[in-house]
This record gives structure tokens, C-alpha cells and sequence, in this order.
């Protein structure tokens, strides 16, 4: 067969998980930006047939690569054994699938994971581009995994004592602790054929010509990218990826109807739940997720696959399909680019956190394995995301320490009164598993005006006339200057032995409304001020958007 001139870029996909479906919009918009050259575009059957949707064009074919199951195969749900029989059988494939295109390779790009795409780039005399599709963090522990070995050992008791050991012996990387790492550095089978070649993948590495991250380089840390760069060739960082996905796809699929039921929810209201395609938390913690769900009051999209129901407790969807959407799948990304959507409960997974980044929706992170830990802690690091405490979904309300490091995420340069004021409100907040407050320098503005008008008389009086509020406001006066800003919190979270949820009334001759506002479900920020008057007094007040309280309202 004579073969066309034509450039042609190989491209090869690891067919598990994401792994293609992030390879292919790089694949795609390099093909549209480029119409003369010839791309393909190599993976399994079944991995192919999940990126069907994808619009067709001219310069971009897909071709079909053996699973290497063997024949009569029954998959047990073990996708480690599938992963090792394509692992064993892809380097001869993909030499033979080569043969059949009609263009010469000039460049074949592949997944890091398939590092013996560099061997076929070299006996072919062209050069090997290797897709990363996580943050650079996260390769970092592939490309040190003999150096993490040689400080921390293999020997599962060794590991086990220095799981809170922290790697400061790799730059940027005192973030990190030793059970962070991902499966295959230091524990789990290191024997498996996966993990072994994961392994080689690190060794490997440093022999492409470029590699590209699936990451944004002002997220990385510098430390973490200077080190890179003097280990590997050429680091690119051009994620997220998923964005150059084609508009089409965006507006083609919500067979469950998840956008329209979105439409119907107030501003940052819902948590979105989805833990991936691959994973899901085990029975227990799925139960006890749905128990804290509807003790808390808040309205929820959960993307749940059908098997799983069975783990939710008995009336669950009845109790709550009010306020909640359980749907076996969900437009994730759509979801979260809803203005309705507040908080996203996820498993950590690269592509969740760009999509969470790029939608500006905080995260809760349960991670389950690979790089997920990484990429939890990392976004946690950036104060972006908490991390599920313990790694296990539990009922219980966030602990004091989880409230009080994301008030501190929620209220970027904050200092002394305002963080007592956010960190407060939030644990009131949290005991009812309200999202927390986050804090508002205009509000703040505000507020402190507010505090100034009443520091020459201390009058416990509203900024607002009573029948015109344009934001939620409570007040406090306390005799003398000892009164902080935990004080003033506390004398109106009090309030709850007033208030009654099931008939939401307040006792007769008691207040009620100070407490309701804080736990108010549809409030997203607030701002405070205090002051001590002249009379030696203290006054303080807050101020919250979007308001609560409304009449014939309950606040959860």
C-alpha cells in the first residue's frame, strides 16, 4: 500500500474511565484547526461508541483497538482485570492498526498511562506528544515514585506509620502527606501489571517530546512547575480541556430533565451530588449522605445510578422529592454552570474540580482512589473545597475545625472580628447542614456604616424602616465593652428554644427572627461590623444577601 504525504498525528486513548473522552476534544479541535492534516483517533470499540455523540468531521477517523479480552470472557465488574488484558494486548494492536491508515505518522500522541506509544513513535522516527489528563500535582508522584519509594519505603507496616508523613522532600510538595499519594507509589499491589506500568510510565516520561497537562498553570504551583520542566521536556498546560467540547454537545442531552427542574430553584440554592461514572461510596455512607440530605433542609440534584437506590433509606425519595431530583445521570457541567447550584458534593475527580473551577461552585470532596486524594487536598489548598473529614460520609455535621477552615476559604483576607463573625454563623449553619455563609466586603461596607450612625447614641436600632428591608439584618447591644462577636451570634442563634419548624411560629412574647435569618436556606453572604459606642457600650449588626425571613416562609 503506498501511503499519502499528508501529515497524519496518531492519536491513542486509554479507554477507561474519562481518559478518552479528555483526549478527544484536543483531538477534535486540532483536526478543525488544521483541515490539510489527518488525524486518527485510536481506542476500544466500546470507547469509541461512547464518544458517538461527538459531531463527525472530514480529517478526523476512528478506528477500533482488540480489549484483548479473551475469548468467552464474563466480566465480573472487576475493571482492574480488563484494564491489564488491554494493557497486554495494546502495544502489538496499535503497531498492526497503524498499518491500515493510509497516511504516514507524524506524530503520535497518547496517553501517559500508554507510555509504549513512545517506543512505536521511535521505530517509526517521529516524535511522541504525551497527554497528562490531570493536574500537574498529580504527575509529579508518577515522575518521583523511586525517590518517594526510596524515602518512604514499600513495606505495607513502614507506610502505614508514615501515612501522616509529609513530602517536603519534593518541591511544592508540602501540601501533601504520604496517604494522599495514589494507589501504586508506595502501597496497594505494586506487583500488578497496571501499578508496574504506571511506574514505567514515570521512567518513561522524560522521553517525549512534549508533555501535555490537562490543567490551568495559574492553579499549579510554580514550585511543582519549575520542577517538572528541569525532569521532562516540554510542559504545556492547556486544560481545561473539556472546554473546547463542541456547543452542540452542551444542548443535546438532559434526558431526566434536570436543567428544567434547576429553572424552578431559587439563586445558589441546591447542592449538586455526583460522585463520577466509575465509583460510587459504599452502601453506608450513600445511606448516611441521604440521612444528613434530608436533615438539613437542603434542595438537592443527585446523580445516583439505579443500582444504587437500594442503599437510600426506606421513603427517602418520597420524604424529599419536594426539594430533590434523583436522577441516574446528569449534564454535570451544565448543572453546575446553573445559577441555581451552590455547592457540589464530589468525588474529587480532575475533570469535577476544572469543571468546578470554571463554574465557580465550591466542593465538599469524598475521594475513593488514584488521583483523587491529590486533586481533593490541592483544592483544598486552594480554598476551593473541603475534604470529606476522615474520608467517610457520616450524618454528623462538619466538625469545628472542617466549619472553621472554610469560613476561612469563604472570607479571603479576613481578619480578627470578621472571621469570628463567619465562623459563628457558619456553625449554627452547619448543625442544621446549611451551606455555609460566605463573606461580603460590600455588606461589610455596609454594616460598618450602620455601627458609626449608632456609636454616639448605642440604640438597638434596624438601618432599615421595619416594613423595608432591602437586606437581612440582626442587631445586638450589650452593656459595656467585653461583648465579641462569637457573643452576639450565640444571643441570636438562642433564639431556636423560641422557635417551633413544624408550625414555623415563635412563641408568644419572644423573638425568633435573629435565629431564623442565620439558618435562612437561601442566604449566601453576609457582612458585620461592631463597635463600642461612646457610652463604653457595644453595638453590633450584620447584614445578609439575599434576605430571609419572609412572611409564610420556612428558613429550611
Amino acid at each position: 500500500m503506498s501511503l499519502s504525504n499528508k501529515a497524519h498525528v496518531a492519536f491513542l486513548a486509554f479507554p477507561f474511565g474519562s481518559h478518552a473522552a479528555t483526549l478527544l476534544p484536543l483531538a477534535h479541535k486540532l483536526a478543525v484547526w488544521a483541515p490539510d492534516v489527518a488525524f486518527s483517533f485510536f481506542t476500544t470499540s466500546k470507547s469509541n461508541g461512547s464518544l458517538s455523540s461527538w459531531p463527525t468531521i472530514s480529517n478526523l477517523r476512528f478506528y477500533d483497538l482488540a480489549d484483548g479480552l479473551p475469548e468467552g470472557h464474563v466480566s465480573r465488574g472487576n475493571v482492574e482485570d480488563e484494564i491489564e488484558f488491554f494493557l497486554q494486548a495494546a502495544p502489538g494492536d496499535f503497531r498492526e492498526a497503524l498499518k491500515r491508515v493510509d497516511e504516514k505518522v507524524s506524530c503520535v500522541v497518547s496517553d501517559a498511562f500508554l507510555w509504549f506509544a513512545g517506543h512505536v513513535a521511535e521505530e517509526m522516527g517521529v516524535p511522541w506528544v504525551s497527554l497528562w489528563p490531570s493536574s500537574a500535582c498529580s504527575l509529579t508522584a508518577h515522575v518521583n515514585t523511586d525517590l518517594i519509594r526510596q524515602m518512604i519505603g514499600t513495606q505495607p507496616n513502614v507506610v502505614s506509620a508514615s501515612l501522616d508523613k509529609v513530602l517536603d522532600f519534593i518541591p511544592g510538595y508540602s501540601m501533601f502527606r504520604v496517604r494522599d499519594l495514589p494507589e501504586g507509589v508506595v502501597f496497594g499491589p505494586l506487583d500488578s501489571l497496571f501499578f508496574k506500568s504506571l511506574h514505567r510510565m514515570g521512567q518513561e516520561l522524560p522521553r517525549a517530546t512534549a508533555i501535555v497537562f490537562n490543567t490551568i498553570e495559574e492553579i499549579e504551583s510554580t514550585q511543582v512547575l519549575d520542577h517538572l520542566r528541569t525532569c521532562l521536556n516540554r510542559c504545556l498546560p492547556v486544560g481545561p480541556l473539556t472546554l473546547l467540547a463542541p456547543t452542540r454537545l452542551e444542548s443535546e442531552s438532559d434526558p431526566h430533565s434536570c436543567l428544567a427542574w434547576l429553572e424552578s430553584q431559587a439563586h445558589a440554592t441546591v447542592a449538586y451530588v455526583g460522585f463520577g461514572t466509575v465509583m460510587a461510596p459504599p452502601p453506608s455512607e450513600l445511606a448516611a449522605l441521604a440521612e444528613g440530605l434530608e436533615a438539613s433542609g437542603v434542595h438537592f440534584l443527585w446523580s445516583l445510578k439505579d443500582r444504587h437506590r437500594e442503599s437510600l433509606p426506606a421513603g427517602f425519595l418520597d420524604r424529599t422529592k419536594e426539594r430533590g431530583l434523583v436522577v441516574p445521570w446528569a449534564p454535570q457541567p451544565r448543572a453546575l454552570g446553573h445559577m441555581a447550584v451552590g455547592a457540589f458534593l464530589s468525588h474529587g475527580g480532575w475533570n469535577s474540580v476544572l469543571e468546578s473551577i470554571t463554574e465557580g461552585v465550591p466542593m465538599m470532596c469524598r475521594p475513593f482512589f488514584g488521583d483523587h486524594r491529590i486533586a481533593a487536598q490541592f483544592s483544598s489548598n486552594l480554598g476551593i473545597a473541603i475534604v470529606v473529614n476522615g474520608g467517610v460520609l457520616t450524618r454528623e455535621a462538619p466538625d469545628n475545625e472542617t466549619v472553621y477552615r472554610v469560613s476561612k476559604s469563604l472570607c479571603w483576607g479576613c481578619i480578627g472580628e470578621s472571621i469570628q463573625f463567619l465562623f459563628a454563623h457558619n456553625m449554627v449553619r452547619a448543625s442544621h447542614w446549611e451551606l455555609p455563609l460566605a463573606w461580603d466586603f460590600e455588606l461589610e461596607k455596609y454594616a460598618r456604616w450602620w455601627a458609626g450612625q449608632r456609636k454616639g447614641d448605642c440604640k438597638l436600632e434596624h438601618s432599615f424602616p421595619e416594613d423595608d428591608f432591602k437586606l437581612g439584618e440582626n442587631v445586638f447591644w450589650g452593656s459595656g465593652s467585653g461583648w465579641t462577636p462569637t457573643d452576639a451570634v450565640k444571643a441570636w442563634a438562642d433564639e431556636v428554644k423560641y422557635y417551633t419548624y413544624a408550625t414555623n411560629t415563635c412563641q408568644e412574647d419572644q423573638m425568633c427572627g435573629h435565629y431564623t435569618q442565620i439558618v435562612w436556606s437561601s442566604t449566601r453572604r453576609m457582612g458585620c461590623a461592631r463597635v463600642v459606642c461612646d457610652d463604653g457600650d457595644t453595638f453590633m449588626t450584620c447584614n445578609y444577601d439575599p434576605p430571609g425571613n419572609y412572611i409564610g416562609e420556612k428558613p429550611y
